[in-house]
């Protein structure tokens, strides 16, 4: 049986602007110049981070390209947009690669109740430009559009908690070779693991259940601030890796979704503390969580995890993730 590859991408930009393209030389510096063109021309930084996803596309050659990215701006960021499309339609132009095109690209629009100012969740899923054997399909029709996005308050008791956020869950799906497969999307804060496992266990419900999914991926940040002060400790970011943990562990309530992340790592890279910059503590990487809803015999097989870093993720207090997978095909 052969298998394919599925590269995904994730991470909480933190309204950080990424410009359509490398300019200015590849500046670290913010783009301050406009771009001769109306839509072009407020701020942006260079997404020199994008280098670090190349090699990896151009190592594995994946047949299905993967991006999230969570807090993003409503206007005036052009990575899914302009950027990616750009740089996948002409990789053979820079290497031995195939060339990507956009399969479909979706996003969710919501407001930030913590910051009080509207986010956007997107996600783009491209494929090899010759490839006639992966089909977007949508399996969540609503009355006029298809209803891909969810809602989920993750702290109820207002009484309780000062403030509360609304997990922003957006899904896409693909059928392939492989199986249909899910890509769904996750931003929000969880103030327990209770209420994450709420979340997901909704998640589930509506995205996932008795729709003959075979796969499904997981991209989100699951702890996308570093944390309130408890006088002591960061309580914030041992609650979300309490909550993961349950799962990558095998210790959950019965009735909840079995999702795993993979524990490979290179050279201890990427663990489950929090992640220090200058002495200052940070919040967690991005995460990919997967699962296989088929005989484990076409079990998902993670090949490479590892932390983005490049600029300007560098510059804030989120690192990006890469993951590959090998996918059995079905046939």
């Amino acid at each position: 049986m052969n298998n394919s590859k599925i590269l995904c991408f994730n991470w909480n930009t933190d309204y950080v602007p990424l410009c359509e393209d490398y300019l200015n030389n590849k500046t670290t510096d913010l783009i301050t110049k406009p771009r001769g063109r109306l839509s072009k021309r407020t701020e942006c930084y260079n997404p020199l981070f994008f280098d670090e996803i190349e090699k990896e596309i151009i190592r594995f050659t994946p047949k299905v390209l993967v991006f999230l990215t969570e807090w993003d701006l409503t206007n005036g960021t052009w990575f899914h947009s302009d950027f990616i499309p750009n740089k996948l339609k002409n990789l053979t132009k820079r290497s031995s690669s195939k060339n990507y095109r956009l399969l479909t690209r979706d996003k969710h629009s919501s407001i930030s109740h913590a910051d009080d100012v509207s986010t956007v969740l997107r996600m783009s899923i491209y494929i090899i430009s010759d490839d006639v054997s992966i089909k977007t399909v949508e399996l969540n029709k609503g009355f006029l559009l298809n209803d891909n996005t969810l809602e989920c308050e993750s702290a109820p008791d207002r009484s309780i908690t000062p403030f509360y956020e609304t997990a922003t869950i957006l899904a896409l799906y693909i059928q392939s070779p492989m199986g249909k497969i899910a890509f769904i999307g996750v931003q929000y804060l969880e103030k327990t693991p209770d209420q994450g496992r709420l979340c997901i266990k909704q998640l589930e419900d509506k995205f996932v259940n008795n729709k003959g999914i075979n796969h499904v991926f997981i991209l989100g940040d699951f702890s996308n601030q570093p944390g309130f002060y408890n006088g002591t400790s960061y309580e914030y970011i041992k609650i979300a890796d309490q909550f993961i943990d349950e799962y990558r562990q095998g210790s959950r309530p019965s009735g909840y979704v079995d999702f795993k992340e993979e524990d490979k790592v290179a050279n201890n890279e990427i663990d489950h503390n929090p992640t220090y910059i200058n002495g200052e503590i940070i919040g967690y990487h991005d995460r990919i969580l997967n699962k296989t809803t088929t005989p484990s015999t076409n079990q998902i097989k993670c090949i490479e995890y590892k932390l983005i870093k490049g600029h300007p993720i560098n510059t804030t207090d989120h690192f990006g993730i890469l993951g590959v997978y090998e996918v059995p095909n079905l046939k």
